[in-house]
C-alpha cells in the first residue's frame, strides 16, 4: 500500500524541484531584464558629474518608458553639459578682460600721480589709494576708513566751505561734477593745497 505512494511522492518531489529551478530562472531571468536598465540608467545618473558625457546615447535595452526615460535624461544633461562649456568660456573671457582694464586703470592712476579716494555715503566708508596718502606723508594705510579721518584733515579756515561744496553737490544727486580746493594738514604738520574732484553714482 505504501510502495506506490512513496513513488508517486519521490516523482512529484522531483517534478516539484525540477518546477522550482526553473521558477527560480525564469524569475532571474525576468529580474534581470527588469533591474539591468534601471542599474543602467542609475550608473549613468551618478556618473553626470563625470564630464564630458559621451556623445551618444547608449540605450538601455528596453523599448518602453524607461528607455525613454533615460533619453530625455542623456539629452537634457548634455544640454546642460553643453551651457557649462560655454558659461565657463564667457567667464573666462569675462575675467580676462577686467584683468586688462584693470591693469590699464592701474597704469593711467600711476601714470597721472593723483591720489584717489572712494566715500560710500551708505555705510561711511572710505577708502584711501596708496598714492593719497604718500602725498599726505603717511604710509598706506594709516588714514582711518571714514569721513571723520578727512575732516580731521582739513584746515580750519577751509572746513565748513568744503563740507558746504560736499553737501551741495550730493542734495544736487550729482547733476554737475563735484570740484573743491582745500588744504589738508600733513603727517609732519604742514598744510597741502588738494584740488579734488568726484563723482557720484546714485541709487533709487
Amino acid at each position: 500500500y505504501l510502495q506506490p505512494l512513496q513513488k508517486q511522492l519521490t516523482f512529484l518531489s522531483i517534478v516539484g524541484f525540477f518546477l522550482l529551478v526553473i521558477a527560480i530562472l525564469l524569475s532571474y531571468n525576468l529580474a534581470r531584464t527588469i533591474i539591468d536598465p534601471i542599474l543602467k540608467l542609475y550608473y549613468t545618473v551618478t556618473q553626470v558629474s563625470s564630464y564630458p558625457l559621451k556623445n551618444d546615447y547608449e540605450p538601455l535595452g528596453t523599448e518602453d518608458e524607461l528607455d525613454t526615460l533615460g533619453y530625455a535624461f542623456f539629452k537634457k544633461t548634455k544640454a546642460l553639459e553643453t551651457l557649462n562649456e560655454n558659461l565657463n568660456v564667457k567667464v573666462k573671457e569675462t575675467v580676462e578682460e577686467l584683468e586688462e582694464e584693470k591693469n590699464l586703470f592701474s597704469l593711467a592712476i600711476e601714470g597721472s600721480k593723483d591720489g584717489l579716494w572712494n566715500w560710500n555715503l551708505q555705510n561711511d566708508y572710505c577708502q584711501f589709494s596708496k598714492r593719497y596718502e604718500i602725498m599726505l606723508g603717511y604710509n598706506p594705510g594709516e588714514l582711518p576708513n571714514n569721513i571723520n579721518g578727512w575732516l580731521d584733515l582739513l584746515h580750519p579756515d577751509d572746513k565748513i566751505k568744503a563740507q558746504e561744496v560736499v553737501k551741495k553737490y550730493i542734495d544736487s544727486c550729482g547733476k554737475e561734477d563735484y570740484e573743491n580746493t582745500f588744504r589738508l594738514k600733513t603727517k609732519n604738520g604742514s598744510w597741502c593745497w588738494i584740488l579734488c574732484r568726484g563723482k557720484a553714482f546714485f541709487n533709487s
